[in-house]
C-alpha cells in the first residue's frame, strides 16, 4: 500500500482545535513549553527519518512526499488526539513506561541517567538502563522524541555535552491529557 500526502488535505479548524487541546493541557499540567515545538523537531529530522516517522503514524508501507509535504501531514497527525492515542496503543510496555517517564518531567525533557532519578510521589518503574536506552531509541524513530544537546553542559561550544530526549511541546500536552 502506498501514502500520498498530498492526498491528506488541511483541516484548519480541526488542526487549530487541536493546537488549543495541547495548549491548555500543557498549561494545566504546569508547564511553560520551554521544550521543542513539534515543527521544529520534525524541521530538523531529514526525509528518510521523516518517511519513517510517518510510516508510524499514518500506517502505511511506503511514504512519498517532500519534506515541506511531510512535515506538514505529520504535524497534523500528531496533533489529533485520537491518531496520538491509536498509536500510543501499538507501544510496548517498556516503551510506553519511559513515554510516561519522560512526560512527568519538567518540559518533557530528561537525559538517560536522569529518568531513574525518581520524582516526589512518583512510584518506582522496575526500568533496566538498557531497557531505558532501547525505549528512547525506539520513541525517537517513531518521532514522539526529539534529541537535543543541553547547552548548560557545553555541549553546543564541544559537541561533548550532555544528550537530552524531549516530547514536543504540543506532543506532550496531548500525551498528557490521555494519561
Amino acid at each position: 500500500m502506498t501514502g500520498d500526502v498530498s492526498s491528506n488535505r488541511k483541516q484548519p479548524a480541526r488542526k487549530r482545535a487541536a493546537k488549543k487541546s495541547a495548549k491548555k493541557a500543557a498549561k494545566s499540567n504546569g508547564r511553560k513549553g520551554r521544550g521543542i515545538a513539534l515543527r521544529k523537531h520534525l524541521q530538523h529530522l531529514r526525509v528518510a527519518e521523516l518517511r519513517d516517522v510517518m510510516t508510524f503514524w499514518q500506517g502505511t508501507e511506503q511514504v512519498n512526499g517532500t519534506k515541506r509535504d511531510l512535515v506538514k501531514v505529520l504535524e497534523r497527525l500528531m496533533s489529533e488526539e485520537g491518531t496520538v492515542y491509536r498509536r500510543v496503543r501499538t507501544l510496548t510496555r517498556k516503551v510506553l513506561d519511559v513515554l510516561l517517564l519522560l512526560l512527568r518531567r519538567d518540559s518533557y525533557a530528561s537525559d538517560l541517567p536522569g529518568l531513574f532519578q525518581r520524582l516526589p510521589g512518583e512510584e518506582g518503574v522496575h526500568l533496566e538502563f538498557h531497557e531505558a536506552e532501547a525505549g528512547l531509541k525506539a520513541l525517537l524513530r517513531r518521532g514522539f522524541l526529539a534529541e537535543v544537546a543541553d547547552k548548560s553542559m557545553g555541549a553546543a561550544a564541544n559537541g561533548n555535552g550532555r544528550v537530552v530526549y524531549t516530547v514536543p511541546d504540543e506532543l506532550g500536552g496531548t500525551l498528557t491529557s490521555l494519561f
